[in-house]
């Protein structure tokens, strides 16, 4: 399923304030978009395509860890890039 419709940033912010103060946590969040994208991949490609995630220091890295964990699981073979400064 490919969406035509897309959020700001902005709005996407808005979005993760509300869902934290309605008792959702950030790893919440970062679990259920990595697995989001983790099943869009499982949906397009077959398990012995290559998938190679860039990881950058902040949520979104986080979510490509967690869709990493999960592709792996299922027998992808994964490879994550570690982009950014270690500070």
């Amino acid at each position: 399923m490919i969406l035509d419709e897309h959020i700001t940033s902005k709005e996407m912010k808005a979005v993760e304030m509300n869902a934290e103060y309605l008792g959702v946590s950030r790893i919440q969040l970062m679990e259920n978009a990595g697995r989001a994208v983790a099943e869009a991949v499982m949906d397009r490609f077959k398990k012995k395509t290559k998938v190679v995630i860039a990881c950058g220091p902040g949520g979104n890295g986080g979510d490509g860890f967690v869709a990493a964990r999960h592709l792996a699981g299922a027998g992808y073979p994964v490879e994550v890039l570690l982009l950014g400064r270690h500070e």
